[in-house]
């Protein structure tokens, strides 16, 4: 990256930390600046205000994830000859891991996708479709080993997207952490739970 391109790319990063610390209102373009080693004018010389600086934070996420996932991760997680358990326990462990890293990251996506609808609409259509597309060819891959019961796709999204979503946010947004869970026994728990359910 050129000198601009590292610039930009600290002030998305310090946006992203300051959003995910204080929110987006309580942020000032003084803060991002201060903590990006920067002048304020500097913001404001690739940026038109902090509204136009949220879009491109937010489209930064979502290209990095989509990058990161569709181009890198999944392609490999799918392609390896397992069993579904296997696959799925893989991919588990993959997106708590990758949530855990980027989770500041993550935080702002829900956070601003709750009260800006253009951001939330920017990720149905996105990130969401995708997801969509790949758990539908993963769980009809489950109905066709006979390991899922032949439930709408809808509802089996729910359970697993649920149960992952919520793990990172009740330890990043509620701070309520799971530390003496590893990312193996949560991924293991989650896949339990959605295998054989709770019923003894």
């Amino acid at each position: 990256m050129n000198r601009a391109e590292v610039t930009k790319r600290k002030i998305i990063d310090s946006t992203i930390e300051l959003i995910a610390e204080k929110g987006y209102a309580a942020t000032s373009s003084r803060e991002i600046a201060k903590k990006a080693g920067i002048s304020e004018a500097t913001i404001f010389k690739y940026y038109d205000n902090k509204d136009n600086l949220l879009n491109i934070v937010v489209e930064t996420i979502i290209q990095d994830f989509l990058n990161y996932s569709f181009e890198h991760s999944f392609p490999k997680l799918l392609s390896e000859n397992k069993s579904i358990q296997d696959m799925l326990q893989n991919i588990l462990i993959e997106r708590l891991t990758f949530f855990k890293e980027n989770s500041n990251a993550f935080q702002v996506i829900i956070q601003e996708m709750m009260i800006n609808p253009s951001i939330r609409e920017l990720f149905i259509e996105r990130v969401w479709v995708k997801l969509e597309s790949i758990s539908n060819d993963i769980f009809e891959k489950g109905k066709n080993e006979g390991v899922f019961r032949d439930i709408d796709n809808f509802f089996l999204q729910k359970a697993l997207f649920g149960m992952l979503f919520y793990t990172n946010i009740f330890e990043k947004i509620l701070n309520i952490q799971s530390e003496k869970y590893s990312i193996k026994k949560q991924a293991d728990m989650i896949l339990d739970i959605l295998l054989n359910g709770i019923s003894k």
